[in-house]
């Protein structure tokens, strides 16, 4: 009797859950509340379009969007390193395991990504 609420412990501490991290949905969701033009640039064909292979390990997908009639690429990582790896790489902003990049010297998509996001400038956050 005197060991169930160490086993109450474990069992609450084993089943604590990592916050999800947000995937495509999400970040339409958050950049359409700023901008309700966003669009996203289809590629003209299956072999154009951004490469996650220009951003490194753990890149899961790449988009080219217009923000404030503006282009700028949207990058998707597995977790929150790997996109601080690649963003540090490429002095690029950052917001969780997203990276934004042709962002930096347009003065608008700087403001756009830190209040849709809360995003950062990589070389700001520390190793």
């Amino acid at each position: 009797m005197k060991y169930y609420w160490l086993i109450a412990l474990f069992i609450l501490v084993g089943c604590e859950k990592k916050p999800l991290l947000p995937n495509k949905v999400d970040i339409y969701n958050l950049t359409t509340a700023v901008d309700p033009n966003f669009k996203l640039i289809l590629p003209k064909d299956i072999n154009s379009g951004i490469k996650c292979s220009n951003y490194g390990d753990g890149c899961a997908s790449a988009y080219s969007g217009t923000v404030l009639q503006l282009s700028m690429i949207f990058v998707e990582f597995d977790n929150e390193a790997n996109a601080l790896v690649a963003a540090q790489k490429i002095d690029a902003f950052i917001y969780k395991n997203w990276v934004f990049d042709d962002v930096n010297g347009e003065p608008e998509l700087e403001r756009f990504v830190k209040k849709a996001y809360g995003a950062q400038k990589a070389r700001e956050i520390l190793p």
